[in-house]
């Protein structure tokens, strides 16, 4: 069980969600970076700047065949693979993939506005916020209890 779950959608443009606990309640947020450097550039200042338990949860991004058709971009593999690569030196991080069908499925616009946890506009920051729910509905910890309460009101 962590302190700080970060939950990302990878991408040109990459979706950030986290919730933390701040010593007397869970605290949300969500940003939308641009660019592979700088949301490496955030999650290494962010892992670097805490002695918390960390739990980062991706969305698994599979090359096909018509991948290329679909979207050109490397951007994706290229996070990943920087994402796994630093969680796995770190120590109080855990390292988690989901895939998009999962957090779609659980996640949807519906649990994002009860949770408060919708913005408007922010797509990439929207489905990074589905994998963080996704993942929180099942934790067995107090963040997990958290989500499950407030899903439930």
């Amino acid at each position: 069980m962590s302190d700080l779950y970060i939950a990302i959608d990878p991408g040109g443009t990459t979706g950030l969600a986290w919730l933390a606990d701040d010593g007397w309640r869970w605290a949300f947020g969500s940003d939308q970076i641009a660019g592979r450097y700088e949301v490496e550039e955030w999650l290494a200042q962010t892992l670097a700047t805490t002695d918390w338990d960390v739990t980062v949860i991706i969305e698994r991004w599979d090359v096909r065949a018509n991948t290329h058709q679909l979207t050109n971009q490397d951007d994706p593999r290229y996070i990943i693979g920087y994402v796994d690569g630093i969680c796995h030196a770190l120590p109080n991080v855990t390292y988690v993939e989901q895939t998009p069908a999962q957090a779609k499925r659980f996640g949807d616009d519906l649990k994002l506005k009860r949770m408060g946890w919708y913005v408007k506009g922010e797509d990439h920051a929207r489905d990074a916020a589905r994998h963080l729910l996704t993942y929180l509905a099942k934790d067995p910890g107090d963040a997990g209890d958290y989500v499950r309460e407030e899903l439930t009101r």
